[in-house]
């Protein structure tokens, strides 16, 4: 799902889910601000299982606010466990003011229900197990955030065929736009992963302009590659899973020399460059990947 301030986002239904489209300005500063994990329950105090996640999704918006115009996107498990209403309503409440700006972008993890956060946006409702994608171009660059979520109660993920065939048409429809793909799940996971993310690795590697794949779900940070295709694990947001893992958001800014991600927790800053993918980054400059935490892959 796409809120943009002022602007009506491209809708279209196929017959195994729903594809929202759009395309921002660019600008001087081509970064993402990206989320994941935030947890949000209901309750005011977001204070379920004493996590405070309310209190800390507040203090990471306030932060990427200051930080400048950035889009942001939060990369699925907006809500606490089961994806009820009153949920989404406690997180859109604390995330409006990032629609207000370049634009939010909202992706759907394990703990969320599709059609509950739909009817708190005021969109039409989806059949079930059908699926929401969302494309986001700024100026040579390209998000496609696609959806493993199977069910709320199911802890894996699973892209599916029909997802995977129109990522394809997709991706070669614009073969020279730098590419990042962000899916909820990662391929093997600490609880359970995407069943197929080897597919998705598969359509990434048939596809140059494939620079990165994004994930969520193991709320830790980690950076990585896969057949030369670089991945990025986003950080919980808010809902740590061990009290020494640290929380935060991620910058991910392109430009010439490749990608630079910067790791935003606590008021420290850790940054790493990756390079464009062979074959796709300038002519002298070789790929590089500084990585704090190994994938399992």
């Amino acid at each position: 799902m796409i809120l943009v301030a002022g602007a009506t986002p491209r809708v279209r239904d196929l017959a195994w889910g729903r594809v929202y489209s759009c395309v921002l300005p660019a600008s001087h500063r081509p970064g993402w601000a990206l989320l994941s994990d935030p947890h949000i329950a209901e309750s005011k105090s977001g204070e379920s299982n004493k996590q405070r996640t309310a209190e800390r999704l507040r203090r990471v918006v306030a932060e990427v606010l200051a930080s400048g115009p950035l889009p942001s996107l939060v990369n699925g498990d907006l809500a606490w466990s089961h994806g009820r209403v009153e949920d989404y309503r406690h997180f859109l409440e604390i995330v409006r003011p990032l629609a207000a700006g370049p634009g939010l972008v909202l992706g759907v993890g394990n703990h969320d229900r599709r059609n509950n956060l739909l009817a708190v946006l005021c969109e039409p409702p989806l059949p079930p197990r059908a699926r929401l994608v969302a494309t986001v171009d700024r100026g040579p660059y390209r998000f496609v955030l696609l959806d493993s979520l199977i069910d709320a109660e199911e802890v894996g993920g699973e892209i599916g065929a029909p997802q995977l065939e129109w990522l394809e048409e997709a991706l070669s429809s614009t073969p020279s736009q730098r590419t990042l793909l962000l899916v909820h799940h990662p391929g093997r996971s600490k609880s359970r992963g995407c069943i197929d993310f080897g597919a998705l690795v598969d359509v990434a590697e048939r596809h140059p302009c494939v620079q990165a794949i994004v994930t969520g779900h193991e709320h830790e940070f980690a950076l990585g590659e896969r057949r030369g295709i670089h991945r990025i694990g986003l950080p919980a947001t808010a809902f740590p899973f061990e009290p020494r893992v640290p929380i935060g958001w991620v910058e991910a800014a392109m430009g010439s020399a490749g990608i630079d991600v910067r790791f935003r927790h606590a008021g420290a800053t850790s940054e790493h460059r990756l390079g464009w993918r062979q074959g796709r980054q300038p002519s002298g400059e070789r790929p590089r990947v500084d990585s704090p935490s190994p994938f399992r892959l």
